[in-house]
Order: C-alpha cells, then sequence, then structure tokens
C-alpha cells in the first residue's frame, strides 16, 4: 500500500467502520458475544483440549469481548489538538507494516510470493 492508501483511504475506512461499531445503538458487545464462544469452542476442539465448564466460558468470552470493544472504541476516538482526526489509525498501521515488527513474526504469517 502506498502513503496516499495508508494516511486516506485505509485509514479514514478503519476509523469510520470503528465508529460505527461502537455506537450505543449498534449493540457491539452483544453480537461479538456470539462469535467469539463460536470461535472458542472450535479453537478447544482443534487444539484436542477438553472443553471448559460454562461459567468459565462465559468469563473468557467476556474478557475477550471487552478487549476487542476496547480496541475498538479507541480506533474511533478522535485525536485532541492539531493532530489529524486518524493520526491514531494511522500509528497502528505503521506500526503493522514496520519492518522490525515484520521480521519478529512466525514464519506461517509471512506471504511467500
Amino acid at each position: 500500500m502506498g502513503p496516499t492508501v495508508v494516511e486516506g483511504l485505509y485509514a479514514m475506512s478503519i476509523m469510520i467502520i470503528a465508529r460505527g461499531l461502537t455506537e450505543p445503538e449498534f449493540d457491539l458487545d452483544q453480537y461479538l458475544c456470539v462469535f467469539v464462544r463460536d470461535e472458542l469452542i472450535s479453537w478447544y476442539t482443534q487444539q484436542h483440549r477438553p472443553s471448559v465448564q460454562d461459567q468459565q466460558l462465559r468469563e473468557i468470552v467476556r474478557v475477550n469481548v471487552e478487549a476487542i470493544v476496547k480496541r475498538a472504541t479507541s480506533l474511533a476516538q478522535v485525536g485532541q489538538g492539531n493532530i489529524p482526526a486518524n493520526q491514531t489509525v494511522i500509528d497502528l498501521i505503521s506500526q503493522a507494516v514496520n519492518p522490525r515488527h515484520l521480521a519478529l513474526t512466525d514464519n506461517l504469517w509471512m506471504p511467500y510470493f
């Protein structure tokens, strides 16, 4: 991605989606509970681990949903001061494509061209 996309379309799209999802009437956490629960059950099955108790599963789902909502809320916030509104998203994209951070990733995450 070039600088026009990273600082323009892509960053603004992420911020707009985050704002839309974090609106109070959208109830992001209610929808996420279903998906996170299913993903956790699937993960436990793939790892050949015994299934967790219902109460423990609810707690794990709650913690994960809170983390996701917190991240989405941080992406939706507009910066204060003289920085651009999408600066938080641009900073996160810059960290994600930083060659030093990419060098630390597992080989299975690397694209092979």
